[in-house]
């Protein structure tokens, strides 16, 4: 088990995708993914100690509040540099020649344009979530996919949208073909 820490949103988090993964350093220096060891049982276990509270709701009440909040804070912010939208902000200081070779061939002013219309969208979320009602927020996703279908393919193209959106994570796991030990 060990760090970082199961998600409680999915068995197979990125972040428990990322810990059970293997990883063979190349005399270069990269990293090649070598396989994963996957298993049933810790995602069992997370369950269980998730659901454990419902059972016994006054162990849940003698954790400190500054406690769960510092462990769902790292959690978060572990999770947060390794985000495409953590990448594309740091384009935003960065000279478009020394971009991740993923935005190769990419106008520079289309990829800060997404990465704009994307910060423009977690503001909303934050402030239907602050302001209006939490219960909006999942409306509000899903108006994401009309606007993701519809009005983004009028800004960019298919090939665009593509490139700027495709997970760096999941071509790197897809190689793992047979490799993956479940």
């Amino acid at each position: 088990f060990g760090l970082p820490f199961v998600t409680g949103s999915l068995p197979h988090s990125p972040q428990m995708v990322k810990a059970l993964t293997n990883y063979k350093q190349d005399p270069d220096g990269t990293f090649q993914v070598t396989g994963a060891a996957e298993n049933r049982i810790a995602p069992f276990l997370m369950y269980l100690l998730i659901g454990l509270p419902v059972l016994t709701p006054h162990l849940l009440e003698q954790i400190p509040s500054g406690a769960l909040n510092g462990v769902l804070t790292f959690v978060g912010v572990a999770g947060l540099f390794d985000c495409q939208l953590w990448e594309r902000l740091q384009c935003l200081f960065k000279a478009p020649s020394s971009f991740n070779s993923r935005y190769a061939g990419l106008d520079w002013k289309k990829v800060h344009f997404f990465t704009f219309l994307q910060v423009l969208f977690l503001v909303l979320f934050w402030l239907a979530n602050l302001y209006i009602s939490f219960f909006v927020v999942p409306l509000l996703l899903c108006t994401t996919v009309a606007v993701r279908r519809y009005v983004m393919e009028s800004w960019f193209t298919d090939a665009e949208l593509e490139q700027v959106t495709a997970s760096h994570t999941i071509h790197r796991l897809s190689r793992l073909g047979s490799a993956c030990q479940c």
